[in-house]
């Protein structure tokens, strides 16, 4: 009871009632997205056959049906000339910002200033082709390529695993199929207005991209309204 003599009742049953409506509100988006899931699956069945297919004929070089991860690589490698370019751009510039008494060359001291005693000592002892004790930009731009190869590899090895669902090395049109349904069942996916066949009402999103697989987004899907 308030000083005044009133109760906080009203009070109580007002917070009671905003409970109940957004417990209602909850329980009625989460079945219009049951709804929704049952209204998409048609399409992401016939989307993840479409996008399968795609993936195949993209990267199938010798047209057997099915892609090697050395043909999957080979192709995206070829890709990269544009990323090099801004890597040699963006390696000059820190060579430059290295090269303290502008020798156009490293010694162990400029080097270890930028990435430490330990990564120097290493880079000297591997990319010193002339063995100066020094590293000149034409050595460190192989050596850091080599880096920088080795790390595309990397990531593209791990894209790949996501259509090798067996890990023998090749995929095959129903791993690709299985890869890309996968991907568009995945929370935050936003299919595209280009994509085929066209998604249920409330889906909307960017195209096929990425190594043929459909792009993540930061928000899930709308659910359609009925």
């Amino acid at each position: 009871m308030l000083p005044n003599g009133t109760t906080t009742d009203r009070g109580h049953g007002r917070a009671a009632d905003a409970g109940a409506e957004v417990g209602g509100v909850m329980a009625s988006a989460g079945a219009t997205s049951e709804r929704f899931l049952q209204d998409a699956d048609p399409w992401m069945q016939k989307a993840a056959k479409a996008g399968g297919k795609e993936w195949i004929n993209q990267y199938d070089q010798n047209q057997d049906g099915k892609v090697t991860e050395k043909e999957f690589t080979s192709s995206e490698l070829q890709k990269l000339g544009k990323a090099r370019e801004e890597f040699s751009g963006d390696l000059a510039r820190v060579f430059m910002l290295a090269d303290s008494n502008n020798d156009n060359r490293l010694t162990m001291n400029e080097l270890t200033k930028k990435i430490g005693a330990k990564a120097a000592n290493a880079a000297i002892k591997e990319g010193d082709a002339n063995h100066d004790g020094f590293l000149d930009f034409g050595e460190a731009k192989k050596l850091f390529g080599k880096e920088f190869d080795a790390n595309e590899k990397l990531r593209l090895h791990a894209q790949f695993q996501e259509f090798d669902k067996n890990g023998n090395g090749v995929a095959t049109s129903d791993e690709a199929v299985k890869a890309v349904e996968i991907r568009l069942r995945s929370p935050g996916f936003l299919p595209g207005p280009t994509d085929s066949p066209m998604p249920p009402t409330g889906v909307q999103g960017g195209a096929m991209s990425g190594g043929g697989l459909p792009p993540r987004a930061d928000a899930a899907p709308s659910p359609r309204r009925k």
